[in-house]
């Protein structure tokens, strides 16, 4: 077998001239730890394999070729996903050239390139997932690429075939050397590759969009340098852990969005009608429709379990002012388990949330001492121990890959968040809300719920406990906060963290 599949100039397109900026996103992802880049190590090692099987002898020469095809292959991928680099005019790809072709044939391929135009994240994991589709066939297809046969009814070399028309010089429908259909399983596997992709890309854009607002969209030019976006994509997309994770962090989000409906803590006067199922809201002439009998009962509870009946509406005359946020999330050892899942959930769907309503926000993580800072302001500047980091995506992040520690003490670190919104720093606004993750498994002493208790006199604050394992048993967690609810034993969590009071 001849070496002409390898080149090795690193700025000779194969069959599509990429721009300097695409070359450039590229190589950000395929030098980051992930899918693409062991998407350039399956292909390249399918064209080692193919190389050594077709009796070349390896060197350092040809190794390096091999790895400047594969870079310029993917890259060339890639940039048909994030762009429209220009086609050149006599490609010099051989099997490149094919497969690239065998895409354009693809109605999906032109949905997943409108999925994903623009976003250099995605349109590396798309990448990825189609070099991994084509590398198992990549010995075949050169072999069919360098006879001259493509494998798809193109005319053969004159040996036998598969299908009818195997004489000389006649139409196949199968490789006409004898080789299997390298071409229409290569197919295949694309196209599975390529509406998997499309599925991928919806599924985890959704779980991106809960988040943080604007997570899901493609970033700014400015930003797409910085991989991060992918790593966080490509994890919310194989990691079962944090993806179960991220579903109880989206429960806990609808707490905050039920808590929202209420609009306040005080009381309520009506506003308007509207149409609804809510009995408690029936105006006085549905519920004479509902006591008169008949078939104006019937119609009356029809309209009703399809909320169509006239409700009042109602809406809160006094406004829940909203400061900081400042949650603390017990990682003592004895939070192992589904309890550390819950906690670093709910420090996520925190973070989403603050970041969507424009709060400071602060996340420690504590057992006898503070072991980790999260923080990021109104504005959206982030900090992880006091380092600049870039948002949201590396909070999550950080915050998913918590560990756990030795002891407890929800004493201290509950002076610490009183030391921080009445302290002379300035880091944490007046009406914060400080919401504890924990077992309960320790004592609160007198003194501390005293200086709650004068914190939420003086400055407006509300510490509320989220417990597991009957935490909210501990008379004296219950005694430091406005509300605590078990969120491991509650049937509606979202409810009974609303019904609490607490609007993260």
């Amino acid at each position: 077998m001849s070496r002409n599949f390898l080149i090795t100039d690193p700025n000779a397109p194969l069959t599509y001239q990429a721009t300097k900026w695409e070359r450039y996103l590229h190589e950000a992802r395929a030098n980051t730890d992930g899918a693409l880049r062991d998407a350039h190590r399956t292909v390249a090692g399918a064209l080692t394999d193919a190389n050594r099987n077709g009796g070349d002898k390896m060197d350092g020469d040809t190794a390096d070729a091999i790895d400047t095809t594969t870079a310029t292959f993917a890259g060339e991928v890639f940039s048909r996903l994030y762009g429209n680099p220009d086609r050149i005019e006599q490609p010099n790809g051989g099997w490149a050239t094919h497969a690239q072709s065998m895409l354009d044939e693809m109605p999906e391929w032109q949905s997943l390139r409108d999925a994903v135009a623009g976003d250099p994240d995605f349109s590396a994991l798309a990448a990825a997932q189609v070099m991994n589709a084509i590398a198992p066939g990549l010995a075949d297809m050169i072999d069919e690429n360098d006879n001259g046969d493509d494998g798809d009814g193109q005319p053969g070399d004159g040996q036998p075939g598969d299908g009818p028309g195997n004489g000389p010089g006649g139409p196949g429908n199968g490789p006409g050397n004898g080789l299997p259909d390298a071409t229409a399983r290569v197919r295949a596997a694309m196209r599975r590759a390529v509406r998997d992709a499309s599925d991928d890309v919806a599924e985890t854009r959704s779980a991106m969009a809960g988040l943080a607002p604007g997570l899901e969209h493609k970033p700014a030019a400015h930003e797409q340098h910085d991989p991060a976006r992918m790593t966080l994509a490509e994890q919310l997309r194989s990691d079962p852990r944090l993806r179960d994770m991220l579903d109880r962090a989206g429960r806990v989000e609808r707490m905050s969005a039920a808590n929202d409906a209420q609009k306040c803590d005080g009381s309520e006067e009506v506003v308007d009608i509207e149409r609804g199922g809510d009995v408690s809201r029936l105006i006085p002439a549905e519920l004479a429709r509902i006591a008169s009998g008949g078939v104006i009962e019937l119609l009356a509870l029809r309209d009703l379990v399809e909320r169509k009946a006239l409700c009042y509406r109602y809406e809160g005359t006094q406004a829940v002012g909203r400061g900081d946020l400042i949650v603390l999330l017990d990682e003592s050892a004895s939070m192992g388990g589904d309890p550390h899942m819950w906690a670093r959930a709910i420090g996520i769907a925190s973070v989403s949330v603050a970041a969507r309503e424009q709060r400071g926000i602060t996340v420690i993580g504590f057992d006898t001492r503070v072991r980790s800072v999260h923080r990021m302001t109104a504005d959206g500047v982030a900090t992880i121990d006091d380092t600049p980091v870039r948002g949201v995506a590396d909070m999550v992040m950080s915050i998913a890959r918590q560990s756990l520690g030795g002891g407890t003490d929800l004493g201290g670190i509950l002076e610490t968040a009183i030391d921080m919104i009445t302290g002379d720093d300035g880091t944490v606004s007046e009406r914060a809300d400080v919401l504890i993750v924990t077992d309960g498994c320790d004592t609160i002493a007198d003194a501390t719920i005293e200086r709650i208790t004068d914190a939420r006199a003086e400055q407006g604050v509300r510490v509320f406990g989220l417990t597991v394992n009957g935490g909210s048993l501990s008379e004296t967690l219950a005694a430091a906060c406005v509300g605590v609810v078990d969120i491991d034993a509650a049937d509606d969590v979202a409810a009974s963290i609303a019904n609490m009071g607490w609007s993260a």
